[in-house]
């Protein structure tokens, strides 16, 4: 009996850990298991070989890249050391950074929760988090969408914790995490932004608010300022687009990228059903002990939303594409832990609830299945897919002359040893030709002309003309692949390959 009742009180603390811990466990898993299927298998695209050529040339032209790319410098950084100073060649490695920042951020929306929601609530917020397919789909791409994305919840996480406690070294990490989310993105600033705005206007963080923001605006303001001229460029390209669409930037946050992938009667389910648990949380908190918290997730999530749709679209005339939904990412943390609170509530107004909140999960399960089967069965690159089916087919010997950017990232990445030309760059005649397939946009690494076209085609060579079929070939190439015998041809939308022998 004395062994018996000693070691109760030790398996009752092993059951309590379990309770605590099995269902951010469970999350992970999840997330884990979706994001490592065909983390590698999947060929790179334009953006992704971007990172790598960069990672590759290192520090120094990761910091002239500043002034030309509209990504601040961190990620950049964090591929080329994880990748050996740029010396990995799978896929994979290049997209460790971005899985796992999109395995981490669904725990991570269930501890940001269960203060608020209990453990039931957390548990669809980050399994809602864990099934998202634009999670999904930017957690397999050796971009920066996830880093911003894991540190938008670690910073909405602290934020959290700093209403319950206002303590200094919470908001030493808070200001830490603020400042590495603007060294990820520029537009991170609508993270902090928004939260700051919150925690001044409550009296218990209102003097530390005030010395944070300022602190954090001491430190951003030249992070900004470097990227000043690039992010005004990028407008400027963007003004003369079609006015942006909330309900249509909203679907694509939470049903994934319906450019690339098509948007689908997921989108809309996803999005109503999201909403309605959002709304129910904020139901929930809007009044007791966990009202400041719901505004400060209501804030987070609402304010940036507003403020570009509302003021910058209408008066301002800002534009964004829709392919670039991706930029209100860092508001998904905020969302999910409205909904939640949302699903907890819907729990205890049994029986209705319970049924209401069952459906509404059903419902966000089979939306993100669908989505993400879309994703699974969609390239993401017909360029790296052109490159691949043409090397397959080559012989050696065989020149290449390519015709577009992204033929020439997926050429260096896939077919580096074949003799290959490509336009010079900011020229449409194809008279003269370049050996570089460097993508950059680094003025000094552009490439320059080496060689003339009958240079490359020389009599008996087989040459593949890659380009995009949404305009003619260059001349003379145009001329050239007329008169030349035509072996074979195959296409990769929007891409276009063309084998010719016996030119004159």
């Amino acid at each position: 009996m004395t062994r018996l009742s000693s070691a109760s009180p030790a398996a009752g603390v092993m059951t309590s850990r379990l309770a605590r811990w099995w269902p951010a466990a469970a999350i992970f898993g999840v997330a884990l298991a979706l994001r490592l299927y065909r983390l590698g298998s999947t060929p790179l695209w334009l953006d992704e070989i971007y990172t790598i050529q960069l990672a590759r040339m290192g520090p120094w032209a990761i910091w002239r890249n500043l002034s030309y790319d509209p990504h601040p410098a961190l990620f950049y950084l964090s591929e080329w050391l994880i990748s050996g100073f740029g010396a990995a060649q799978p896929a994979w490695v290049w997209r460790m950074i971005p899985m796992l920042c999109g395995v981490l951020i669904a725990p991570l929306v269930y501890w940001a929760a269960r203060p608020l929601s209990g453990p039931a609530g957390a548990l669809v917020g980050g399994l809602v988090m864990a099934l998202s397919p634009i999670s999904m789909y930017f957690s397999q791409e050796a971009r920066s969408a996830t880093l911003a994305l894991l540190l938008s919840g670690l910073c909405l996480t602290l934020a959290l914790a700093l209403i319950r406690r206002p303590r200094a070294d919470i908001w030493a990490a808070y200001g830490i995490v603020s400042f590495l989310g603007l060294a990820t993105s520029y537009l991170f600033v609508i993270v902090p932004g928004a939260q700051l705005l919150m925690l001044i206007a409550l009296r218990s963080t209102r003097r530390a608010a005030l010395w944070c923001s300022a602190a954090l605006a001491i430190a951003g303001i030249p992070l900004l300022l470097i990227g000043r001229g690039v992010l005004a460029a990028v407008a400027s390209e963007h003004a003369v687009q079609s006015p942006p669409s909330m309900p249509d930037f909203l679907m694509a946050l939470v049903g994934g990228d319906s450019v690339r992938y098509g948007q689908t009667w997921a989108h809309g389910a996803l999005l109503g059903a999201i909403l309605l648990l959002a709304a129910a949380g904020v139901w929930a908190g809007r009044s007791g002990p966990r009202q400041a918290a719901m505004l400060l997730c209501l804030v987070q999530f609402a304010l940036p939303l507003l403020g570009f749709f509302g003021v910058g679209v209408p008066l301002l005339g800002l534009r964004l594409p829709l392919s670039e939904s991706k930029t209100f990412m860092p508001l998904l943390p905020a969302l999910l832990v409205l909904v939640a609170m949302g699903a907890a509530w819907l729990l205890g107004a049994r029986p209705l609830g319970a049924a209401l909140l069952v459906g509404l999960v059903l419902l966000i399960v089979a939306g993100s299945a669908y989505n993400l089967g879309r994703y699974w069965e969609t390239s993401k690159s017909p360029e790296s897919d052109l490159v691949l089916a043409m090397a397959r087919q080559s012989e050696p010997g065989d020149v290449v002359i390519s015709l577009y950017p992204s033929l020439n990232g997926a050429m260096s990445i896939y077919a580096p040893a074949m003799d290959t030309y490509t336009m010079v760059t900011g020229s449409s005649d194809a008279r003269m030709l370049s050996r570089s397939l460097l993508i950059l946009r680094i003025p000094e690494l552009a490439a320059q002309p080496e060689a003339s076209v009958d240079a490359a085609m020389s009599p008996g060579t087989r040459i593949w003309l890659l380009y995009n079929a949404r305009w003619p070939l260059p001349p003379p190439l145009d001329t050239i692949a007329a008169t030349c015998t035509q072996r074979t041809e195959f296409m990769r939308p929007p891409f276009h390959a063309i084998l010719v022998t016996d030119c004159p």
